[in-house]
């Protein structure tokens, strides 16, 4: 931090350096009052009044260094909290892989094979007692009822089949009948 004090014929009639710092106080601030701001520091320049006559003019530079190296120190934290999430939401998206992604991907690789081979009897792997497993085991219900009502139709198909083999065995023994019947009636 530095202040000065020019007089109207703009010398320097006092000047301030913090402890530490080194050079001479301030410069006149030709442009006039308000504030300049450069990259280091930032200065005010104000008009030494009093009863509307003017004796001066007062500068004073505000180094911007203590708040250059706290916004330093912020945007290091920021960067850090920033890996660091990117590290959390890294090790949640692998466990989401493990745990969801994978026993889904694998039902679904089931679903495809059974629906290709036809094959009922394929079963899907429970590897969790989560809500996935149990999709996993209902899935796999599922294709116990209708294996179960494959080997049923099956079953009722065979039966149908020998029932209609009956059937044509009886009517051709009739059809034989009556065309020798009618044979001897001719």
């Amino acid at each position: 931090v530095r202040a000065c004090i020019f007089d109207t014929n703009k010398d320097l009639f006092a000047g301030y350096v913090k402890k530490g710092q080194h050079g001479q106080p301030c410069r006149f601030q030709e442009a006039g009052t308000g504030f300049e701001w450069q990259l280091e520091y930032i200065d005010t320049v104000k008009p030494i009044r009093f009863d509307h006559e003017e004796y001066g003019t007062l500068v004073i530079r505000y180094s911007l260094e203590a708040i250059l190296n706290q916004f330093r120190i912020e945007v290091l934290i920021a960067l850090a909290i920033l890996a660091a999430s990117i590290f959390v939401v890294f090790i949640m998206s692998v466990l989401l892989e493990k745990f969801i992604t994978t026993p889904i991907l694998d039902l679904k690789h089931t679903a495809d094979e059974i629906s290709k081979s036809n094959d009922h009897s394929l079963r899907a792997r429970r590897k969790n007692p989560d809500e996935i497993g149990e999709l996993v085991t209902g899935f796999n219900l599922m294709l116990d009822e209708i294996q179960a009502r494959d080997a049923e139709l099956e079953q009722q198909n065979l039966l149908l089949e020998d029932r209609v083999h009956q059937r044509t065995i009886e009517l051709e023994s009739r059809t034989k009948e009556l065309e020798d019947t009618n044979q001897q009636l001719e």
